[in-house]
């Protein structure tokens, strides 16, 4: 006779990160289901390996309540069980199709759930589904199909016994786990007693699992109330469900004398006495807000059944199709009432258990208790071979475990064996990255916080010439996601936990050298971002400028252009704590570069000053602004001094201070670390001197000044591209990433002359002698006007 048969699937086209394809191997209240990528392409195709062959005789498949396939087909492989990792390789027959409905009667609120029975087929080890299009709706943005569950049903040659009502899906899906296993165990039992012909044991054990299956669904709905409030952290709701779980489930325990009915201490005489055999489960009342909708990870309390499930065929069939496939509606228990059974103070006298004998009871609880929180099911086995091939089954058993002492001492002992040294290579990385992932998720705040410092241990020490780039930089992608989540919680350990452990990270050298950080960082903010992580990612991000600095090396994930995008995303979000955060970073960048910071901003009009959001950034800038006009009277040095004393220059660029040039055309400047002109020779004749060249005429007012600087002077240029006045030596510099028209552009690393490519000693001598002197670029764009338009240089230029 047919009965469920365990699978696990071994391929599927595409999955969400989120809804992978493996959580079909399971069924429960909280099981999201599978859900294929975003914009997949169609059709979408699902291989489920049987664990022994079958001869398939029920399909029964739990859709969406949205993301719901337009039809859906049927295949079937061979029957030999062969490890293949191949799935091309196995040859399926096409046995027929379903169509499913798109559930707008619902309103998307209901889930279907299709019975179909097969045609009979020879034994099989592989079914394969495949998913057409689907059908279009307002929720379904991305055009996803999505299953919540699969049941595969069939005889196999194990000669199992009589079908059971208890494999049905719809039982699967909604009742309690505990509950579920219970009730298959009173099953089995029950079938015991039939054949020693307890009858009376076994009509007391078929009015218990039909009372505990009540008990178990109202168990699921509870549970998936309590997940519901944990995803919206109203922790006091989900704290409540916890506790009327918890007495429903030690009442109906109770009441239908659970214990005595399984018999796990031998035969009980009084369950074969006479007497009622219909109890009632007393149950706390239920709160009235569950939702009518529940996320897409959470199944909703009820199930659709739709009234036909034909299996169609496309003619000619292909393979056997001996008879029309019909709908298999799946089984309903109804509901009794049940009347409670007496309990004497006699009986509960005679039940007790004596102190002492409570103490061992307890005792020996104690150790199941814990050898069982230590044990490892199958499923998480398989999850954790890598790490188990590396470090062994007692250390991952170690962050599998319920128990936080035992979580601890994994984290504790994996950080001794990194520490210990002569490991390398990049499986033993991936392995502990595996397990320290793991345990940054746990809630207790001490495993968390050993975790972390682990991970500052392994990215700052072990993988300095252990690991490959590539898995350094897949160790950062499986970790920082995780900090970064933590770095927006509400706990303030927790966040400046995660902040520190990431900033740590970032100065990392191995990490440093790859810019593997600030990439993530800086990535433009939405208006949709959590508040706490926008925040969160902007204090790192200034953190990182204050520490690093701000670099021209466009991979870098630090250039002024970047962090201006980064800076003008936050200053638009809704909260004001991230605007405030955002504005200190534009001010950062404004220092070192304030036209790639205006472009990111509207025109500094009054139209735009009179925005609130806007006002206190400009005038902030006005006042970097006024401290370059003055610091442009100044010599060179003086310039830099009074730059550095002013705050204008952020510490890290302190060192390059001396070689600040400024841009004449405008009152910002450059931080383009290219060597500058030092001190003119005579401080007498400074004011009628320029700064570049150290030509001085008699003409160089401050507006003979600028149009000297815009037309004349040998050593700045107009950029082809922008217009803008650069100093020659930095030309290449602006062009590379400066420069706001002319694109992204490879600069070879050579010192070269930008206009006739000649090698040039990038010193302000070797530049003065290339550009200046007598034998000047012949290929200058100023070299027509130099000689004519400006006076000879002062004998004391050389």
């Amino acid at each position: 006779m047919p009965r469920k048969a365990p699978f696990n699937v071994i391929f599927a086209s595409s999955e969400d990160e989120k809804f992978r394809a493996s959580e079909l191997d399971e069924h429960g209240p909280t099981v999201k289901g599978w859900q294929s990528h975003r914009y997949c392409q169609f059709p979408q195709e699902i291989i489920f390996r049987l664990h022994y062959p079958i001869s398939l005789t029920q399909v029964q498949i739990l859709a969406h309540q949205y993301l719901i396939p337009r039809k859906l087909e049927l295949w079937l492989g061979p029957e030999e069980h062969e490890e293949t990792e191949d799935v091309s390789d196995l040859n399926f027959g096409y046995i027929g199709y379903i169509t499913l409905s798109d559930n707008k009667k619902s309103s998307y609120k209901s889930r279907e759930l299709k019975s179909i029975s097969v045609p009979d087929c020879k034994p099989t080890t592989y079914v394969k589904l495949m998913l057409e299009s689907n059908h279009e709706n307002a929720h379904n943005k991305y055009n996803q199909v999505s299953l919540v569950a699969v049941q595969l049903l069939g005889e196999c040659k194990t000669g199992l016994k009589e079908p059971s009502p208890f494999d049905d899906l719809s039982f699967e899906m909604y009742v309690d786990k505990e509950v579920s296993n219970i009730i298959r165990q009173m099953e089995a039992k029950k079938e015991e007693a039939v054949k020693a012909e307890r009858f009376r044991y076994a009509g007391k054990l078929k009015s218990a699992m039909v009372a505990l299956r009540e008990v178990g669904e109202r168990l699921g709905r509870y549970e998936v109330s309590k997940q519901q409030a944990i995803a919206n952290e109203d922790y006091s709701r989900a704290n409540r469900k916890k506790e009327q779980m918890d007495l429903l489930r030690s009442e109906a325990y109770a009441t239908l004398n659970i214990n005595d009915l399984l018999e796990e201490e031998g035969i009980m005489t009084k369950n074969d006495a006479a007497g009622n055999e219909i109890f009632e489960a007393s149950t706390p009342s239920e709160e009235a807000d569950t939702p009518e909708v529940c996320p897409d990870n959470i199944p909703p309390p009820g199930v659709y059944q739709s009234p036909l499930s034909p299996l169609r065929y496309t003619s000619p069939p292909v393979r056997s199709t001996r008879s029309q496939a019909t709908i298999v509606q799946p089984m309903r228990t109804g509901s009794l009432r049940k009347k409670k059974q007496p309990r004497t103070s006699y009986d509960q006298y005679d039940d007790r258990i004596i102190p002492a004998a409570q103490r061992s009871i307890n005792e020996e609880k104690a150790v199941v208790v814990h050898s069982a929180a230590l044990k490892m099911n199958e499923r998480e086995k398989k999850q954790a071979a890598l790490p188990i091939s590396v470090f062994g089954i007692s250390l991952v058993e170690k962050f599998y475990s319920r128990q936080y002492s035992d979580k601890e001492e994994g984290v504790r002992t994996l950080e001794s064996v990194l520490r210990n040294g002569g490991l390398e290579g990049n499986k033993i990385a991936r392995g502990a990255v595996f397990l320290l992932h793991r345990a940054l998720r746990d809630k207790v705040f001490s495993v968390y916080s050993m975790a972390a410092s682990a991970v500052e241990y392994f990215f700052n020490s072990f993988i300095s010439s252990r690991v490959s780039v590539s898995e350094m930089s897949r160790s950062v992608e499986k970790i920082l996601p995780e900090l970064l989540s933590k770095s927006g919680d509400v706990t303030p350990r927790i966040h400046n936990t995660a902040v520190h452990t990431i900033l740590s990270m970032a100065h990392a050298p191995e990490l440093r050298k790859l810019n593997l950080i600030p990439v993530h960082i800086t990535r433009p903010l939405t208006s949709s971002t959590h508040p706490r992580l926008a925040l969160s990612r902007l204090e790192i991000a200034e953190q990182l400028i204050l520490s690093i600095g701000i670099s021209t090396d466009k991979n870098s994930g630090m250039t002024a252009r970047v962090l201006a995008e980064f800076g003008a995303s936050g200053l638009h979000h809704p909260a004001e704590a991230v605007r405030k955060v955002a504005e200190r970073v534009l001010v950062l960048v404004y220092r070192v570069n304030p036209r790639m910071v205006r472009k990111q901003l509207p025109p500094d009009d009054d139209i735009t000053r009179r925005n609130l959001l806007y006002r206190q950034l400009m005038r902030e800038f006005d006042k970097i602004d006024l401290q370059m006009q003055e610091a442009k009277k100044d010599t060179p040095v003086q310039n830099n001094k009074k730059l550095m004393r002013s705050g204008s220059i952020s510490e890290p660029q302190e060192k390059y201070a001396d070689k600040m040039t400024m841009k004449c055309s405008t009152s910002c400047y450059s931080a383009n670390r290219i060597p500058s002109p030092v001190s003119p020779p005579s401080s007498e004749s400074r004011d009628k001197q320029c700064i570049f060249c150290f030509r001085t005429s008699d003409s160089f007012t401050e507006e003979g000044l600028n149009i000297h600087y815009w037309k004349y002077c040998p050593m700045l240029t107009r950029c082809t591209s922008c217009s803008e006045v650069v100093e020659i030596p930095s030309l290449n510099s602006h062009v590379e990433s400066g420069c706001r028209k002319s694109g992204d552009r490879e600069n070879s690393g050579e010192t070269r002359c930008p206009f006739c490519r000649m090698l040039v000693d990038n010193t302000d001598a070797g530049w003065r002698k290339h550009l200046v002197d007598g034998r000047i670029c012949s290929n200058h764009p100023r070299a027509a006007f130099i000689h004519r338009s400006t006076p000879p240089l002062p004998d004391s230029f050389e």
